[in-house]
């Protein structure tokens, strides 16, 4: 599988759930995506699980969402999992 290198934006719902757009190295457009919080509490810097979806090459996607802060610093962990 080729790396996928790309950039993206969120912006944290009142509700928790996350709202944004990206792109990278396999696509030529700005994609939206969106995500809803999956349990937990909502917490301002975006960290928890989140079930995600977004539309690609015509193909509706899903996955599990897990957003980290692992050493409290400005850098994000962020994985994707098919679900």
């Amino acid at each position: 599988m080729n790396e996928i290198i790309g950039s993206f934006y969120f912006r944290l719902t009142e509700n928790g759930n996350l709202a944004g757009e990206f792109t990278n190295n396999e696509s030529n457009e700005i994609i939206t995506e969106g995500g809803n919080l999956e349990g937990g509490e909502i917490d301002a810097r975006f960290i928890g699980t989140y079930i995600t979806s977004w539309v690609e090459n015509d193909q509706s996607c899903i996955a599990r969402l897990k957003i980290s802060n692992p050493d409290n610093s400005r850098k994000f962990t962020l994985v994707w999992r098919d679900i």
